[in-house]
This record gives C-alpha cells, sequence and structure tokens, in this order.
C-alpha cells in the first residue's frame, strides 16, 4: 500500500514507545522496547520475527489480556480511535473488547473438546449479546428462544467461512473436525458481533500447507468482506508477503525495520530482514544460510544495538549505543546505524 494511499485512510490503532517488563524470581525481563506500529482502516499489518522476539507479547497488550503481574507497561501509549488502551477505565476497555476478535494459534487446545462446536459458538454469541454481562449472559443462555436465535446465527457464521452442512456440523465435536475445519470454526467465532479489528496469532501454523493456504485466502476473503482492519502475527515471510500491506520485523522486543511488505523483502534494509530472508529454504537446492546464534536472554540483552551479537555487519557504535528508529526512505523505518549512516 503507497503512502499516499494510507494517508487517505483513518488511522485505527497506534502503539508508540511500549516498554514491557516481566518480575520474575531470576530477574527483570525486559521483553518489550520501546516497541510501536500503526494500523489504519482496512489495513492487514503483519509482525514478523523469530520464536520469542516479542510478537505475541505486543499482541496480547493490544487485547489487553497480558498477564498483570507479572508483566508490568514501564512506557508507552496504545491509541485506538485516539482513545489509549493502557489508561483506559474499565467500562470503556469492555467497550474495545466488543470491537476487536482474536484468532488463537492452535485450534485444537482452543475449543473444548467435551461440547460439540453448537455450544461453543453458541454461548459466544449470547455471551457479546448481553455485552459480556454474566448477570444477562446466565439469564439468556437458559431462554429457550434466544438460544434458538443464537445457533441460526451461529449456522449462518459457520456458512460465511465455507463449512459445509453448517447445521449438522453445530452437533460435532471439534476432535470430529480437521484442522482446517477447526481453525473455520475459530475464524467463524472472530466473526461474532461483527469486529472492527482482527488479530491473528500464527492461525496457520499447526496446518499443512495445502490447508494453510485456504486458510489465508478465507482470511483474506472475510477481511475484504467484513472491512476488517487486521493484525497478523507469524514467522512466515511468505505469508506475511501474501497476505500484509506493511510488515514489521521485531527482534528481541525491538521493531527493527518496517516498511510496504513488497518492497521490504525485496531490497530489505535491516541486517535482521535480510538474514530471515536468507533464511527460507529454496525449492531450487539453492544453498541458504540462517543467522548464526539465537534470540538473547532478555535477563542478559546485549549493550547498544540487540541484535549486534549476531550481525555481520556490525560497527563498534553497534554495541555501545542502541540505535533509533528513522524514516531513511518514504515509508521505510530502520532502525540500523549503519543503514542511517549510508542511506
Amino acid at each position: 500500500m503507497a503512502r499516499s494511499e494510507i494517508n487517505l485512510k483513518e488511522l485505527l490503532l497506534r502503539a508508540r514507545d511500549i516498554t514491557v517488563h516481566f518480575h520474575t524470581l531470576d530477574g527483570t525481563l525486559q521483553v518489550l522496547n520501546r516497541a510501536g506500529l500503526d494500523l489504519f482502516q482496512g489495513e492487514v499489518v503483519g509482525i514478523v520475527g523469530e520464536t520469542g522476539s516479542g510478537k505475541s507479547v505486543m499482541a496480547k497488550l493490544i487485547l489487553g489480556i497480558l498477564p498483570i503481574p507479572p508483566g508490568k507497561v514501564v512506557s508507552g501509549q496504545i491509541l485506538f480511535r485516539e482513545k489509549d488502551l493502557l489508561r483506559m477505565p474499565p467500562r470503556d476497555r469492555q467497550s474495545f473488547k466488543e470491537k476487536v476478535a482474536y484468532i488463537p494459534q492452535d485450534p485444537t487446545t482452543s475449543l473444548n473438546p467435551v461440547f460439540p462446536v453448537g455450544t461453543f459458538l453458541v454461548d459466544a454469541i449470547i455471551w457479546k449479546q448481553c455485552r459480556q454481562s454474566l448477570f444477562r449472559y446466565l439469564a439468556s443462555r437458559r431462554f429457550g428462544p434466544a438460544r434458538r436465535q443464537a445457533s441460526r446465527l451461529a449456522a449462518g457464521l459457520l456458512d460465511k467461512v465455507h463449512i459445509p452442512d453448517p447445521e449438522s456440523m453445530l452437533r460435532r465435536y471439534p476432535l470430529q473436525l480437521s484442522g482446517g475445519m477447526r481453525q473455520r470454526v475459530l475464524l467463524a467465532a472472530a466473526l461474532i458481533g461483527k469486529p472492527e479489528l482482527l488479530v491473528a496469532d500464527e492461525p496457520t501454523t499447526a496446518l499443512d500447507v495445502t490447508i494453510q493456504k485456504r486458510i489465508l485466502q478465507l482470511i483474506q476473503e472475510k477481511v475484504r468482506e467484513e472491512k476488517l482492519s487486521s493484525l497478523y502475527i507469524t514467522h512466515d515471510l511468505g505469508v506475511a508477503r501474501s497476505l500484509c500491506d506493511r510488515i514489521y520485523v521485531m527482534y528481541a522486543g525491538t521493531v527493527m525495520e518496517s516498511g510496504p511488505a513488497g518492497a521490504m523483502l525485496e531490497k530489505p534494509l535491516h541486517p535482521y530482514t535480510l538474514g530471515l530472508i536468507q533464511s527460507i529454504p529454496k525449492l531450487t537446492g539453492e544453498r541458504f544460510d540462517g543467522i548464526p546464534g539465537q534470540v538473547p536472554d532478555y535477563l542478559y540483552l546485549p549493550r547498544g544495538c540487540r541484535f549486534n551479537p549476531r550481525c555481520h555487519l556490525k560497527m563498534e557504535k553497534c554495541t555501545l549505543e542502541e540505535p533509533r528508529m528513522t524514516e531513511v526512505e518514504p515509508d521505510r523505518w530502520v532502525s540500523c546505524h549503519r543503514v542511517q549512516k549510508n542511506p
């Protein structure tokens, strides 16, 4: 998405200078460090990086499900339609939760195996309709007409995600479904209440590649049809390129680079982004190189740039001073001394 196109859209979500620490018996883990992102109306933004880079922590903080304590927000703000989610009163925060949907990573652990799919969806629909009030929920779920109406809505949602014979599917248990079908059920649940923001945390990780493609196409279709904005978390650069308008690359709790998906993956500016691309195996048999080392222990972070112990292009300054995010090209932001020195 070009910069001019983005400027014509409304800014839906903005996270700025987010610093999060986790206090443990071993010490303080500095998990997020001045991280931030922008998400515009109708846009799909990807967060990519290795396991342990802070992607899910950022998403959970936005969703309001980060455990506090042991987590603690040291600084920063998350603005949703110009209202700071981190300083919002509980009642307003509840109103925000009605506008956001979440697709978890593993559908098998997200669905209760002892209840049919219909029970899961119907209860979720009634819960949303009761504005997440426990008293109204308990009263409504015992009311026959309310459950029948919710059952019809649940069947309609399953039909939206292209599940055949949705009425029959409502009576099935999760273990009777394939991984792809279970993920479709979770996508159907995410569409309850017509949310504005969809947060997907690596929803295709546990699926084989053919099913993965169908789920990705389905997410694209629903984002377009339902006019959703989406935050998509993944470690798969191929998925990010096909699905996302813009990408944020995270490493050790810090955003290293951001920009339009196509331009970033064709011409990476940060050594870490380049390393991720070069780590992808090639079907041609061409040699691919991984990134030496591993994500640092958050108890013992390196001085300066957090990537410097693994960077083959580091300078002395990289081991002494932490770089700041700088716009080095139109809509291309990088946190790297070498790139900022030689744009």
